[in-house]
């Protein structure tokens, strides 16, 4: 009888090596792979128990013979192998530079189908996340409910699929999908106001029904008025957001108190941007933020997933595994895949005590020339860089470890990857 199973790379590996190799799934077919391009339940059916993969290239499906009634493990020679299928032609290309040059690689039939489903784990997987979260700052199974039913599956899907297919949000689209796609372009300072010139900028996309390239949060009321607040923590800076004009507009968009959620959401997505460690004091502080503070780490988990969230979590319920040290949940250092970094010191939140060291502000890139050694300046403005261009300075694609670690000691952090591509793309070729 025709058999199908998908195995990983590695196996074929060992089975090309030792001849035989034991496969614990698979699926009866008629043997022709080709004519089931659209049978879905096929499909179904081989892909079932098919643990998560992150590339294409990682597994591969197997078309085989084997004698006996299909009771797995089979055990399988490498002479009743009939066929290798990537999952697409990436995979394709890929495995046939790494394989023996005599191996013929067939491109499945089910390519799309196969991209549908790693988008479909991608999904579950970032929702996971909310479950990590969840446990770690103890909120109640009945708010999540609640948030789910602000945040809906229509809404996630919306974002997945514009993410997947390289769309911007345009049109009548949720106002909580204008948050989650929103990408900080402008200029606003890097500190606990710029959260809050980021969510009038967010309500500017939903109202325009399209994203706005230029600085509009300065042509609003409210971004005067928290520009001229003598306060920089973010209880008194969201007490002036919630008595603006713009709030009435936005929590009605968003069913809840968007003025408090989307700064709050964005501030804690920068600060985890490398990955969630447990940091009891903004934990703490957040949770003052009631149902607000809720919806913020519902997206916060559906922003950081599984994959920068697992590690705290882990720690969180002292994994049996584990050998009884839990640095991350002291905040003594992130373990994210195993390597250790050293979290974000700086509180962003920025609580009164703290408000004039924490709330500085941030340089919005750094630029290089060589002299008799090379110099760095910080540019904290669109006509810092121009000034510096002028003057000879180079705007970087890439900070060496070098300039890291200048950055460092001068009391700063490195820009984020995107801020300095967006930088770069943006002055790289400007003299």
């Amino acid at each position: 009888m025709d058999y199908l199973a998908i195995i990983r790379k590695a196996d074929f590996v060992d089975l090309f090596k030792y001849g035989k190799l034991n496969i614990y799934s698979a699926v009866d077919f008629d043997g022709n792979v080709n004519a089931h391009a659209n049978d879905n339940d096929l499909f179904e059916r081989l892909t079932r128990n098919m643990d998560l993969f992150e590339y294409s290239f990682e597994y591969m499906v197997v078309h085989f013979i084997f004698d006996e009634k299909n009771d797995c493990p089979c055990s399988v020679s490498i002479e009743n192998v009939r066929g290798l299928y990537t999952f697409d032609e990436e995979a394709r290309k890929e495995m046939s530079v790494s394989f023996d040059s005599r191996i013929k690689l067939h491109v499945s039939p089910w390519s799309e189908k196969f991209e549908a489903l790693h988008n479909n784990q991608l999904i579950v997987q970032s929702k996971r996340g909310i479950d990590n979260l969840w446990a770690i700052f103890d909120l109640l199974p009945e708010d999540r409910k609640k948030c789910e039913s602000i945040i809906t599956n229509d809404i996630v899907s919306e974002v997945f699929n514009e993410l997947f297919s390289d769309k911007r949000p345009t049109g009548n689209q949720s106002i909580w999908t204008y948050l989650l796609r929103y990408e900080r372009h402008s200029f606003y300072p890097k500190n606990t106001k710029g959260y809050f010139y980021d969510y009038i900028h967010v309500a500017c996309n939903w109202l325009r029904k399209q994203e706005q390239k230029e600085d509009v949060a300065k042509e609003t009321e409210l971004y005067a008025e928290i520009e001229e607040c003598s306060k920089n923590d973010f209880k008194t800076l969201s007490d002036v957001a919630i008595g603006s004009k713009l709030s009435p507009l936005t929590d009605e968009g968003a069913g809840c108190k968007f003025a408090i959620a989307a700064p709050l959401f964005l501030l804690m997505k920068d600060k985890f941007s490398d990955g969630f460690y447990i940091d009891r004091s903004t934990i703490d502080y957040a949770k003052k933020f009631g149902f607000e503070c809720f919806i913020a780490v519902y997206l916060l988990g559906i922003t950081l997933g599984y994959d920068k969230t697992y590690d705290a979590y882990y720690d969180f319920i002292e994994l049996t595994i584990f050998n009884g040290q839990t640095s991350i949940a002291k905040g003594e250092f992130s373990n994210q895949n195993g390597l250790c970094t050293i979290p974000k010191q700086q509180d962003l939140f920025c609580n009164e005590q703290k408000a004039d060291n924490n709330d500085k502000q941030l340089p919005v890139a750094w630029l290089g020339k060589e002299e008799r050694k090379m110099v760095y300046k910080p540019a904290f403005n669109e006509g810092d860089i121009m000034r510096l261009l002028k003057d000879g300075y180079k705007v970087y694609n890439r900070y060496s470890s070098i300039l890291s670690t200048y950055i460092a000691h001068q009391g700063y952090e490195s820009p984020r990857r995107e801020e300095i591509d967006y930088i770069y793309r943006k002055y790289g070729d400007k003299k």
